[in-house]
């Protein structure tokens, strides 16, 4: 039973995190479009295949604020997301990490995780409960579902429910640290969501604009 509740952590914990990863680079892209069509220089290279950018820089949006809400989504709704994670840490902690606790009794080290440990990732969480709910109406009343309030209306859901960049970066980063926390104090291992080659887009760039 043990082994089995192991596996499902390191099952979980992995899978939200190469999720995360997917759903930053769907972001990062997004917005570097956006920015990038700010400046005539790349938008004519953009121009050069307008549908093909206007296309893919809706649908990047698209992909990061369902996937963020996903993530993000009540415990209620029976899916893995970051609060069914916690309530799975805070149940099964004493049997994922009891080999850890042990090592890092013995080492003197304060990184044992219990309830405490959720309960602060918990708190965390609440304080940005505003931005969630901001992001889940934008994922059910824009994009899972067309609201008849908010369809075809030009920037309603943005002024309704206000949603930054810098408030998305930091669910992300949020998001990356909590789980990232149980998974180093399980293997040692920490999980980069930030990618390397998310910028590859300019090599694109620069083929269009020698074209």
């Amino acid at each position: 039973m043990t082994n089995e509740i192991k596996n499902q952590f390191i099952n979980d914990v992995q899978n939200l995190l190469e999720e995360l990863y997917q759903i930053n680079s769907f972001y990062l892209l997004n917005k570097y479009l956006k920015e990038k069509s700010t400046n005539s220089e790349f938008l004519q290279a953009m121009n050069k295949a307008p549908a093909f950018f206007q296309l893919t820089i809706h649908s990047f949006q698209y992909s990061a604020i369902m996937g963020l809400a996903k993530l993000f989504e009540p415990a209620s709704r029976k899916s893995k997301n970051i609060f069914n994670f916690l309530n799975f840490i805070e149940a099964n902690h004493h049997k994922i990490f009891s080999n850890v606790s042990q090592i890092n009794s013995k080492l003197g080290s304060g990184n044992d995780i219990d309830h405490s440990t959720v309960k602060k990732h918990r708190e965390q969480l609440e304080k940005v409960e505003s931005i969630i709910n901001n992001l889940i109406s934008w994922r059910d009343k824009a994009f899972a579902h067309n609201d008849k309030k908010y369809f075809k209306s030009n920037g309603l859901i943005s002024k309704e429910f206000p949603l930054t960049y810098k408030e998305i970066e930091y669910l992300i980063e949020l998001s990356a640290d909590i789980l990232n926390s149980y998974q180093v104090a399980y293997n040692g291992n920490r999980t980069h969501t930030i990618p390397a080659n998310v910028y590859d887009v300019d090599k694109v760039f620069l083929a269009l604009r020698n074209f």
